[in-house]
């Protein structure tokens, strides 16, 4: 998927929601949340909520410095740290087994992520 093919769709359907975008484009929901953060960070599109229901513009002049998968990557493993830090801070003192363990698994899902 292209910044080009999202606008593309955006263009004909600005009312599409996540759903929608990810089956026509046959991505990931994640993949094209992430896209349409790029795209609106980047100035390239803009969102308006009329009546709960969210319509994109396209700005098709806005060519934007879309940012990098690798910045909003760098971004997301900083805030993950800093989750695993609070988490380890909370239980470093705890005796209860249900309270580490679960700490373990949330652990486990931070590192997937990084």
């Amino acid at each position: 998927m292209n910044h080009k093919d999202i606008k593309s769709y955006l263009e004909f359907y600005p009312s599409a929601t996540n759903q929608e975008i990810a089956i026509h484009l046959n991505k990931s929901v994640e993949n094209v949340k992430v896209m349409i953060y790029r795209l609106k960070k980047a100035g390239v599109i803009t969102t308006e909520n009329i009546d709960g229901k969210r319509y994109i513009t396209v700005n098709w002049e806005v060519h934007g410095n879309v940012p990098k998968k690798e910045n909003v990557d760098i971004h997301m493993k900083e805030g993950l740290k800093r989750l695993a830090d609070k988490i380890l801070d909370t239980v470093e003192h705890e005796s209860r087994t249900d309270y580490i363990l679960e700490a373990g698994r949330l652990f486990i899902k931070i590192y997937d992520r990084l």
